[in-house]
């Protein structure tokens, strides 16, 4: 290309005017103040321009492609997986997901970026906002606390009636531990889960629940049957032979860490479950225990 053709950005038009000026007395103390350039730098410019003309201001790089730069052709792949297979994952998650299953390792802010020039919006979870409850602190040991509860959600699917997880989490680390999925919340799903908890982890010291009937005792007259608050549930006689103790929560924001963790789950679990065709209870435990469990970090790291 022609000099007078070449085209130059503002600031190495800046550059060019100030070595020019050096080649016609002015100091390369002064141009690298100018520059803000080092005076080594002032000189390697200065010889550049006097062997290569104006093209020696600009950066050898310029109108290379870098040796990371991804492939226009895997970037289109990965938006098509996107579009195809994985809809419902969002931006971390589905960074995870190509990692696991194509054994394409791609920086999730680089896919962030790709997923919004195409167009993408995206996956945002809804947050509670924030209360004026005083945080509880974590219990110290691994096992000390472990908080049982069951959340109702359509898991399966919009078009399959919800389920209700019922999952086993460590307070002091945040750690799912145990999960099953039944189409509510029992006494014998609850049974279930602690039983596989205590199986694999020992016994906890304590629970962590809320009033759910199956676990204590909540009519007292009325037009209900009578039952005295000092009469226990099945529940509650089996955790006195093992020495666990209960503790109730008293609103859904004091167990706002088991709540966060449903949150969690919904989000991803139900994108995982949907893209691997997973329509059944049992098939969903099982994926729950033995793929996404072991995969979930703790909260504590």
């Amino acid at each position: 290309m022609d000099e007078s053709q070449l085209l130059l950005k503002e600031r190495e038009l800046v550059r060019l005017r100030v070595i020019e000026t050096t080649l016609t007395g002015r100091s390369a103390r002064d141009a690298a103040a100018m520059l803000r350039l080092s005076v080594r730098q002032v000189f390697r410019l200065k010889a550049r321009v006097l062997t290569q003309g104006a093209r020696g201001v600009i950066h050898g790089n310029t109108g290379r492609r870098p040796a990371n730069a991804k492939t226009v052709g895997l970037r289109q792949h990965i938006l098509e997986l996107h579009r195809t297979a994985f809809s419902d994952y969002n931006d971390y998650h589905f960074a995870e997901a190509l990692e696991e299953e194509y054994q394409l390792k791609v920086n999730p802010e680089t896919l962030r970026r790709w997923l919004r020039a195409a167009d993408i919006a995206p996956k945002r979870r809804h947050r509670s906002v924030s209360n004026h409850r005083r945080r509880r602190e974590r219990r110290s040991r691994f096992g000390e606390l472990v908080f049982i509860d069951g959340s109702p959600h359509p898991w399966l699917g919009p078009d399959l009636p919800p389920a209700t997880l019922i999952l086993a989490t460590d307070d002091a680390t945040g750690m799912p531990l145990y999960g099953r999925f039944d189409p509510q919340e029992t006494l014998n799903g609850c049974f279930a889960v602690f039983y596989h908890v205590g199986r694999r982890y020992g016994l906890p010291e304590a629970l962590y629940l809320d009033h759910a009937g199956q676990f204590t005792t909540t009519r007292h007259g009325g037009t209900h049957v009578c039952q005295r608050d000092d009469k226990p549930t099945h529940f509650e006689i089996a955790m006195q032979t093992l020495a666990v103790k209960l503790i109730f929560a008293n609103s859904p924001q004091a167990r706002g860490r088991g709540e966060r963790i449903n949150g969690t789950f919904q989000d991803r679990l139900v994108a995982e479950l949907d893209h691997h065709h997973i329509t059944d209870l049992a098939g969903a435990t099982d994926y729950l225990n033995r793929v996404f469990i072991p995969s979930t970090p703790s909260a504590s790291e």
